[in-house]
């Protein structure tokens, strides 16, 4: 009998970096092709290794700019993308510790202190479940179809809505996404 192999979850969620890293870059140029943005190499580590010691770090989240065209867009944007084994998409306990979506969410918002939280998410069910991206509630997407989840009580800090990967990307342009919401911080 085959032994079974372990999920190596970190080479997974550097994969979906890695992937998330050129879907993004089509999107902010066009081109297939492009690179103008990556995985952070200390995605995952550094910040929280220095934030432990006090210090502050100056590229925060998983997906850095390599092109100096495009750091707008991170100057206002913290990345932080996540692959899960299941999805609980009921977030209507924020003190349901169980929930790992809702919990990964409220963790990436402080993390991303003065920037906009955006949290891309992609399910390991081989492909039954479409990737999708989690931003603060108070987001304008246009006219974009999205879950909006809001909690009752004293955490409407963490109020978001949730959009299809596919949707947000075939139907935004970068630039006007940029400049109609880098006011929000």
């Amino acid at each position: 009998m085959p032994k079974k192999t372990k999920t190596n979850s970190k080479v997974i969620g550097n994969n979906y970096e890695k992937e998330f890293a050129k879907i993004l870059s089509k999107w902010l140029t066009g081109d297939d092709k492009a690179d103008v943005c990556w995985r952070d190499v200390g995605s995952g580590n550094r910040a929280t290794t220095r934030e432990k010691k006090g210090l502050d770090t100056a590229r925060t989240g998983d997906i850095v700019a390599t092109v100096s065209t495009y750091q707008s867009f991170f100057d206002a944007f913290y990345i932080d993308t996540k692959t899960m084994k299941d999805v609980n998409l009921c977030l209507i306990n924020p003190k349901n510790i169980s929930n790992t979506l809702l919990q990964e969410w409220i963790k990436v918002v402080k993390d991303a202190k003065t920037k906009i939280p955006m949290m891309p998410v992609k399910i390991r069910d081989y492909g039954k479940t479409p990737p999708f991206i989690l931003f603060p509630n108070r987001i304008e997407i246009d006219d974009l179809t999205y879950i909006e989840y809001k909690f009752a009580k004293d955490n409407m800090y963490y109020d978001c809505i949730l959009v299809l990967q596919d949707e947000f990307f075939s139907n935004l342009n970068w630039k006007t996404f940029l400049d109609i919401n880098k006011k929000i911080t």
